[in-house]
């Protein structure tokens, strides 16, 4: 997790670095480490300070402090918004010398249920025509997905017609096409990781 090290600024401490970490994906928690300083620059070894804290964008839950009593003090949130995260921090009202911090977000692993499927075929076919949809992966959080990797499966369960291509497109994207042999209901179900996507099965 990013670590932040800052001071006390109502001591009049110097800020102190803030060492970058790496994305935090959505689903995840990020956390972050306050170290209070007094004026000379020394780290308190005791705790009792006010530490405030805020994220915008909003988190998918409430922002915790923690105050460890050595001196230290944990800032733990779950990001709901790809992009980046501005967390500002203050000890006893004053803003601390490395806030606000940056905090970048890169969407969590796929979720079927928040997945989508959409497409032409979805909606109606013909008859010895060839007719496709894609399925959009997407996180807990409703985030599209923009690289591939995940197994996606159709399954014509009731109908004449089958899949002759389904393909990763490798931006979180995948593509299906199918023909169907006779008049009649399709049931196609689509799933993602081995779980329906959002609306399926679907009726053709």
């Amino acid at each position: 997790s990013p670590l932040m090290r800052a001071c006390d600024t109502a001591r009049r401490g110097a800020a102190q670095s803030v060492e970058p970490g790496s994305a935090v994906r959505i689903g995840n928690y990020c956390n972050l480490t306050l170290c209070a300083r007094d004026t000379y620059g020394n780290q308190r070894l005791d705790g009792g300070e006010r530490v405030e804290a805020s994220v915008m964008p909003a988190p998918l839950d409430e922002v915790a402090v923690r105050d460890n009593g050595d001196g230290t003090y944990d800032v733990r949130f779950s990001p709901a918004v790809v992009g980046e995260c501005v967390v500002r921090v203050s000890i006893n009202g004053d803003p601390i010398g490395a806030s606000p911090h940056l905090v970048p977000v890169r969407a969590g692993a796929a979720s079927a249920r928040h997945s989508s499927a959409f497409g032409k075929a979805l909606v109606g076919v013909l008859v010895n025509e060839l007719a496709s949809f894609f399925v959009q992966a997407r996180d807990a959080a409703g985030n599209a997905l923009h690289a591939g990797g995940d197994v996606a499966d159709v399954l014509i369960a009731a109908g004449a017609a089958r899949v002759v291509d389904l393909r990763d497109q490798g931006n979180g994207m995948y593509h299906c096409a199918l023909i169907a042999f006779e008049p009649g209901a399709l049931d196609v179900h689509v799933r993602l990781n081995g779980a329906h996507v959002g609306g399926s099965p679907f009726n053709v």
